[in-house]
């Protein structure tokens, strides 16, 4: 272990976890942080086990069977000892375009995704086996000892311990899971959030229209928190049945009002001309403004201004540090960036000045301290380059 203070990273798609009295952050790389309590704040101890080289870690569970850590990385499934002093690589993708999943252990064994396939790892053994596949990739997932709930894009199902196989529900753009307790789901999309009863087969809406963060659902006692690109929803899931109801009353009373809706429209159409024409002058009257005054209205972000911007503050841009700036939404700044996502740019823009800076001979210390990477992923974004 090294004693250090680290820069946590600003985001991530991978899971927080805190197992054992450690958390464990999945990211580009992988933090693992030990807290120690005493008389003042807590300190961190910051370490990461002999052979580890995997990149954009998103999942961690422990094992009390076997007392080992078993690590989701992008290209593979690794397994790390009770200690962390060593891990290896147990499984690593056929497809480079597919990612491992990590769904939960049962029976003795590990499971996990690949694509369209469902797998399971033995440590006895050392072997994996593919035991289920869709016709779609599988983005999360749960597992008991009676089926296994694979969550797709499109859809979810259902495999139980005879080898059959069911769709419960048709999804769109889905890709988070939380298992609630009992027969009770949460399904996070880029369309809202949802909620799936397995005992009455019914998939009903909590939060309609919201984009919702990959691997950014959690449920702590009765409160289920969900990360959305519009920030953090807290629910109590013990209400989660009025919530539903209230969703679904607005929605049906909606679609069964067809001839209100059709008049909304038309008066709609009406009010967008009429806007039209006001704006219209406004916007003569705010020239002759300017022309009288010598002052103009500030002027609009654009796509060059942000990404100016996050040039400018590489190591520290976030979502958050671009709407500050620019006084502006979340959804603005998605909207202007599109159909590129802002973490998604701020990545790019951090990638390509490595590998510039690389081309100048900067060390790996230099070009951490500008693009906000850790000095190890540098290296291993230089090696992987070579390759």
């Amino acid at each position: 272990m090294l004693d250090a203070t680290h820069s946590f990273p600003g985001f991530t798609d991978g899971r927080i976890r805190e197992i054992n009295g450690k958390v464990f952050i999945c990211y580009s790389s992988l933090l693992i942080a030990d807290l120690h309590h005493g008389d003042s704040l807590p300190t961190c101890r910051l370490q990461l086990p002999k052979g580890f080289d995997f990149n954009w870690t998103s999942d961690i569970l422990y094992s009390n069977q076997y007392k080992q850590f078993f690590l989701a990385a992008k290209t593979d499934l690794a397994r790390m000892n009770e200690k962390l002093t060593t891990a290896e690589s147990v499984y690593k993708v056929k497809d480079k375009d597919t990612e491992v999943v990590l769904l939960g252990e049962n029976r003795g064994n590990i499971y996990f995704s690949s694509g369209k396939h469902l797998f399971f790892y033995n440590p006895v053994s050392n072997r994996s086996e593919i035991q289920f596949s869709l016709r779609e990739n599988i983005m999360d997932g749960f597992v008991n000892s009676l089926s296994i709930y694979l969550l797709c894009s499109q859809g979810f199902y259902v495999v139980n311990r005879d080898g059959t196989s069911k769709k419960l529900a048709t999804l769109n753009q889905a890709h988070t899971l939380q298992h609630l307790g009992g027969s009770e789901f949460a399904i996070a999309t880029n369309a809202g959030l949802f909620r799936y009863n397995a005992a009455s087969n019914k998939l009903s809406p909590l939060i309609n229209g919201i984009e919702f963060n990959r691997h950014g659902l959690y449920l702590q006692g009765d409160s289920l928190f969900a990360g959305s690109i519009n920030g953090l929803y807290i629910l109590d899931a013990r209400y989660l049945d009025e919530l539903s109801e209230r969703v679904t009353n607005v929605s049906g009373n909606n679609s069964g009002g067809y001839k209100l809706l059709f008049g909304l429209l038309i008066a709609s159409f009406i009010f967008i001309g009429l806007l039209t024409k006001m704006l219209f002058r406004s916007r003569r009257k705010l020239k002759d403004i300017e022309a009288d005054t010598g002052f103009s209205a500030a002027p609009v972000t654009t796509r060059e201004d942000i990404e100016r911007f996050i040039a400018e503050n590489l190591a520290k841009a976030s979502l958050k540090s671009i709407t500050e700036k620019f006084n502006t939404s979340n959804a603005y700044v998605y909207t202007v960036l599109a159909p590129e996502k802002p973490g998604a740019l701020i990545n790019r823009l951090r990638m390509e000045k490595v590998m510039q800076f690389r081309k100048q001979n900067k060390t790996a210390s230099e070009i951490s301290e500008v693009t906000g990477f850790s000095e190890l992923y540098v290296r291993k974004i230089w090696n992987n380059k070579q390759k």
